[in-house]
């Protein structure tokens, strides 16, 4: 699990311009709650990102994918809508991907990782992903917005995306919603 640190704002210097507009979209929503609600996301809103989104719902401890968007099933290889995430990866992956995204659900804040991604042509690809928590109480999470740039070019850091793990050299960092 690698380290995490508190940032207090993210900005467009250090993401994609799509994180970033994922990012400014979500902290419009929250409506001065800690966050927002499922329908308050209007896929109307941001037609542009919805190839680069996906919605996960908190099923007790696990996690099913309720809809990816078409650039995330492209470097999937498939469509995974309707999956949990255990039914999907495995092993190491598993452990790497679930345990950052129940960090969300368990606290509640948002959390940017940058990654190496093999993709189904067997290459590598540099990934930013920004999990973004919903709940229809304003305290429980019970859904992750996911959006994710495959090939974002804006970082801080080198990526190793010849390595045959899931490579993070760029730690993950929450996001603080508290600007």
């Amino acid at each position: 699990m690698p380290d995490t640190r508190d940032v207090a704002n993210l900005g467009p210097e250090e993401v994609s311009p799509l994180l970033f507009e994922m990012l400014q979209y979500w902290q419009s929503k929250r409506y001065g709650r800690a966050m927002p609600t499922r329908a308050d996301i209007d896929p109307a809103d941001i037609v542009s990102l919805l190839p680069h989104i996906g919605i996960l719902d908190v099923v007790g401890p696990r996690l099913r994918c309720s809809l990816l968007g078409t650039r995330i099933n492209e470097a999937f290889g498939s469509d995974h809508t309707g999956k949990h995430l255990d039914e999907v990866l495995s092993g190491e992956r598993l452990e790497y991907f679930d345990g950052i995204y129940q960090r969300v659900v368990a606290t509640g804040r948002p959390l940017y990782v940058e990654n190496a991604y093999p993709v189904p042509d067997d290459t590598r690809v540099k990934v930013q992903r920004l999990l973004l928590p919903l709940s229809n109480d304003g305290s429980t999470v019970n859904k992750l917005l996911l959006v994710m740039d495959f090939g974002a070019q804006r970082r801080r850091t080198g990526i190793d995306c010849d390595s045959g793990k899931v490579e993070v050299t760029d730690p993950a960092r929450y996001v603080d919603p508290q600007e």
